[in-house]
């Protein structure tokens, strides 16, 4: 008897995953979440190296932050705080690049970083500008340039 009751309780919990996962909201989840991931690690698998998934894997986001951290290092920056600029400002420039927000940016690097719409913007002394259609990183060593900036940053959406 308990063996009938164990096949019908697995039975039942079976067919009650199935028609959750075919709602459309857990249909997208189960797709865009567990079956991306898996199909990205059967790709990445034979990768050499840790930095060749995350490449991979991240892409423009893990570039640029590689790429910001390479600049700290090489310039010997200590405390940077870093201004990231609003995605909607790097797609009007025609920069196909997401910005990250400043938590993923700290993970990838190890370096603070803020948005203009932060109230901890004013701790900025660093920021990523954009100039002729190209991202670069300038010091800000006075407050009136730094509060400009954020002002203009502000003007533009901060999305993820």
């Amino acid at each position: 008897m308990p063996l009938i009751k164990n096949a019908a309780l697995t039975a039942c919990a079976s067919l009650c995953i199935v028609f959750i996962l075919n709602i459309s909201v857990y249909k997208t989840w189960w797709n865009d979440r567990i079956l991306y991931y898996w199909d990205f690690i059967q790709e990445t698998q034979d990768a050499p190296s840790e930095e060749e998934r995350c490449q991979a894997r991240y892409s423009g986001v893990y570039t640029l932050s590689k790429g910001i951290i390479k600049f700290v290092q090489a310039n010997k920056i200590n405390d940077a705080v870093i201004l990231l600029p609003p995605n909607g400002l790097i797609e009007q420039n025609g920069i196909d690049l997401l910005m990250p927000e400043p938590a993923v940016f700290y993970y990838f690097t190890r370096i603070k970083s803020v948005w203009g719409n932060s109230p901890s913007a004013q701790q900025a002394n660093w920021a990523v500008v954009i100039n002729k259609h190209q991202l670069g990183i300038v010091p800000l060593k006075n407050g009136a340039v730094r509060d400009s900036l954020i002002k203009y940053y502000c003007k533009f959406n901060y999305t993820l």
